[in-house]
This record gives C-alpha cells, sequence and structure tokens, in this order.
C-alpha cells in the first residue's frame, strides 16, 4: 500500500542534524517545491527527492514514467524508467536523494562539466545543485532507471487572462487550441494529458513547472500512418510560416511524447524539459525561426528518441541553442540538414555551451546535403564549447557532413547541393569512437557539390587533439572537399 504524504514525510525526514547545518549557508532567498497531483498519481516508488531550505527537508515530487523501449540506444526491449522532479530555487540549494530500496552505494552525477560532487550520508546522497542546473544521476550504476533533478528558477507569476491548470490530473485531448495573445500555465503537480495546437496563433506562451503528457496515444500506433493524420499527435504542434512570431514555451516538462515534441510555431523555448525516449521520431526543439526575432533554445534539457535540435532551419532567421544539456537514444544531436533548403541568405545558427550524453545511433552533428540543385544546402553555422561525456557507441559518428540521400523513408533525388561556412570550436569527447568502421566523413559529390569552408579548432578526442597532421585517423575525406581546416589554439573551453 502506498505511503501517504504524511507518512512519506515523516519517514524521510528526521530531526536536525550535520545536512540542515550545511544547508545554512546555502539559504535561497527564495525556495519552491511542489506537491504532486494527488492519489501518488505517477509517484516515483524507487527514489525519494527533498531539498532544504535552511532549517528543514522540503520533499519535491519526484515523478517515475515506464515503458516498453523501443529505441537502439537505450535498453530497447526493456522497461526502462525516467524519475524526474522540478524545484524552484533563487540560488544555490542542498539536496537530499534517497533510494527506498536501501543504502545508496554510488552515484553519477552528470553534467560532468559542472562538476556536482556527491557524499553518500546514512544510505543517502547529498549534494548542492544551482539555479538553472539540471542533473542526470544514476544510482549504483543503474542507468535504466536514472533520475533527473531540475533546478529552475522560481515558477512566474500566472497571467491574469491565463487558462490556469492547478494540482491534479487534467485530460485536455488532442489538439487542445491555444489562443492569440494568451498563456497556458501548467503549475506545479499539474499533470496534463493531451497536445496542444499552436498553428497560425501569435504571441502564445506555453509555461509553469507543470507536465504535460502525450499518454494518450503511443508512438506504435502512429506508425504506418499518413503524415498529416501522424502530426495531429506532435506535443506541439505548430507551422513552419515564417510569418509565425512570438510564441513562448517556457519551464514545462513534456513527456510520454508520442511522436515529435514540438514541431514549429516556436520562437523561445526557455528551461523546457523534454522526456521521450522510449520510441523514435519524438524529435526535441523545432523551431520556426523568421525575419524579425532571433529564434532560441536556452536552459533547456532533452533525453528524447530522435534528432534534439534543428539548426538546419536557419535559412528562415537566425538561431540560437545555448546553455543545455541534452541527449538522444536513437539518432542525432543536430540535425544540421535534411531536405537541403534554399543557400540564399545570410542567416546563421549558433550552438553555444551544450552537454551530451548517451550518444545517439548516427551522428553528433548530421549534415545530409540532398538536394536538387547546387544552389540548396546549409551554410552559417557555428559550434562551440561541446562537451560529450563517455564513449561514441559504436553506430555513432562525430560528425557526419555529405552529399547523399535523405536516409529514411521519401522522395529521392540528386544530391546536390553545398555545406559551407560551417564552425567547430572547443568540441570535446571524453572516451573513444568506433575509428575502424565509424570515423566521421566529410564527403562531396562532385566539383560543384560539395562541402566547403569547414573548421575544426581544438577537437579534442579521447585526450587527443585532431590536427592537419593526424586528421585521416578521425575523418574520411574526399578530394571534393574544400578548405577544410584542423587548428589548434590556446582558447579555454567555457563552462
Amino acid at each position: 500500500m502506498a505511503d501517504s504524504d504524511a507518512e512519506r514525510q515523516s519517514r524521510l525526514s528526521g530531526g536536525k542534524s550535520k545536512d540542515d547545518t550545511d544547508a545554512l549557508s546555502l539559504r535561497p532567498a527564495v525556495l519552491e517545491v511542489y506537491r504532486g497531483p494527488g492519489e501518488n498519481a505517477y509517484r516515483s516508488d524507487l527514489y525519494a527527492v527533498e531539498v532544504n531550505n535552511g532549517s528543514a527537508w522540503l520533499e519535491s515530487y519526484l515523478y517515475k514514467v515506464s515503458r516498453l523501449a523501443l529505441c537502439y540506444g537505450w535498453h530497447r526491449g526493456e522497461h526502462p524508467s525516467v524519475n524526474f522532479t522540478t524545484f524552484g530555487t533563487s540560488g544555490a540549494v542542498r539536496v537530499r536523494l534517497t533510494k527506498l530500496a536501501g543504502p545508496i552505494g554510488s552515484v553519477q552525477i552528470s553534467p560532468k562539466a559542472k562538476a556536482i560532487a556527491a557524499e553518500i550520508r546514512d544510505g543517502c546522497a547529498i549534494f548542492t545543485l544551482r539555479q538553472n542546473d539540471k542533473a542526470w544521476i544514476t544510482v549504483d550504476g543503474d542507468d535504466a532507471n536514472p533520475v533527473f533533478i531540475f533546478a529552475d528558477a522560481p515558477k512566474p507569476t500566472v497571467p491574469a487572462d491565463a487558462e490556469y491548470f492547478g494540482p491534479g490530473v487534467h485530460t485536455i485531448g488532442q489538439l487542445h487550441a491555444a489562443s492569440n495573445d494568451r498563456a497556458i500555465y501548467l503549475d506545479g503537480g499539474a499533470w496534463v494529458k493531451g497536445n496542444i495546437d499552436i498553428r497560425g496563433k501569435h504571441n502564445v506562451t506555453i509555461m509553469g513547472p507543470g507536465v504535460l503528457s502525450g499518454e494518450l496515444w503511443t508512438g506504435e500506433s502512429l506508425q504506418g500512418k499518413p503524415w498529416e493524420e501522424a502530426r495531429t499527435h506532435f506535443m506541439i504542434l505548430g507551422d513552419p510560416a515564417p510569418q509565425i512570431e512570438g510564441n513562448r514555451l517556457e519551464g514545462i516538462t513534456i513527456v510520454n511524447s508520442p511522436s515529435y515534441n514540438t514541431f514549429h510555431g516556436l520562437q523561445q523555448v526557455c528551461s523546457v524539459k523534454l522526456i521521450s525516449p522510449w520510441v523514435g521520431s519524438t524529435d526535441g526543439f523545432y523551431l520556426t525561426p523568421n525575419p524579425r526575432e532571433t529564434v532560441f533554445v536556452d536552459q533547456c534539457f532533452a533525453f528524447v528518441g530522435d534528432d534534439v535540435f534543428f539548426p538546419r532551419d536557419n535559412y528562415m532567421g537566425n538561431m540560437i541553442f545555448r546553455n543545455s544539456f541534452v541527449s538522444s537514444s536513437n539518432n542525432n544531436i543536430f540535425c544540421m540538414s535534411y531536405w537541403a533548403n534554399t543557400l540564399a541568405h545570410d542567416y546563421t545558427a549558433l550552438a553555444q555551451n551544450i552537454d551530451i550524453k548517451v550518444c545517439p545511433e548516427n551522428a553528433v552533428f548530421q549534415c545530409v546535403i540532398d538536394g536538387h540543385t547546387p544552389d540548396t544546402g546549409v551554410e552559417n553555422h557555428t559550434y562551440e564549447d561541446i562537451r560529450i561525456e563517455g564513449d561514441l557507441n559504436l553506430n555513432c559518428r562525430l560528425v557526419w557532413i555529405e552529399n547523399r540521400q535523405y536516409p529514411w523513408a521519401g522522395t529521392q533525388n540528386s544530391c546536390k547541393g553545398n555545406a559551407r561556412n560551417l564552425r567547430f570550436r572547443n568540441i570535446t569527447v571524453e572516451g573513444r569512437q568506433n575509428l575502424e568502421c565509424r570515423k566521421s566523413r566529410i564527403i562531396g559529390k562532385d566539383a560543384e557539390n560539395a562541402p566547403a569552408d569547414i573548421l575544426f579548432e581544438n577537437l579534442k578526442i579521447g585526450g587527443v587533439t585532431v590536427t592537419e597532421a593526424n586528421k585521416d585517423a578521425y575523418f574520411e575525406m574526399n578530394r571534393f572537399v574544400r578548405n577544410l581546416r584542423f587548428l589548434a589554439t590556446a582558447t579555454p573551453q567555457k563552462r
């Protein structure tokens, strides 16, 4: 029988201890914990999380979702779970993680670049998180049941005319319609089942610390469906039209997506968490740029079953992806190009200060040049301060830029087009890559259709810097590639 909230809090929290004393010096000006949706709905039966306000430990409701995994990169054929919680803080705060089945022996906390150190006390893990930290915690080596803890800023004020969902389980169903110039607010403890339609809308904000769940459908049920029918199940469904502007996604967690988490229509995505690693086609942050504003993703988290970022769309406007921690269980991190677009633009895409864990199946940086004419492709991309944890798996390339056919179902073409003005600075792979059969590839079609003007500056793989002298050990290139350079400088990586 599940514990009541009171019984659980009593069991987890004892009297004042050294932990509480330590927390006094870290007491933030504002600390918010959010109760669950009621009746222990979706509560984790594996772990519990508490945060300290300087005088007491407060439970931060920990959710759990588990289902059959069909992606290749994460426990395929099993039923792995994700356990996650969000709290609001204005500063550093002490966090205590408890394993309900017994004492914790060890924890690994990612992203490693943040160097978040944990101490094991009385069988619990104690550590400090700061505002905007998004921690991926593996307890006792159990990679199939990670804990995600999101230390967000305190929740925003509810706008006066917002459509409001308070604590509890709500069902909004399919294609819940957003309204122009109006917010949809998911408060802490709100678990909202359904998806949201922002097609043709402007100045929509979907916000709050609550959860939007796509559990009403499964990815399996959408297989083989016509595109127009399948897309009506995307969690945030928008338009690719460049006249769309002012739409914002802020703070919410999207889980259980049956397909794309977002699909066009958004210009700003801040502190959003996407958790759907079990099935494919659960793509991540799919923005719609326009000439009037720089669109961006900032301070976000993703563990999804397909491409995470889509810098390919900078042909419509400037794009920025920054300060985020992401992973894919089934495809690429950066979709630099599929369906090659026009090169008649001066817009840019910048990815900056990104941590990556659990490397994907195809490539970290994937650029498929699959156009009909030489004046299509991709250009003006910069990737800097990108840190990749662990080894690249056996099926993953670091970089794959090539004139080749779109690899999935679709109309085949002549693979014409160009990729040019691409910059990769301060890229680090912590571990190894499969250099026998999965080197990085930069391959052109002919003299008029090929990658050109590509710079790798401070690319380090397994502790070795890639230079002009050793590039052949890490990259496959052909004679059509022009002005490909590898430099090593003293520029430090940002943290």
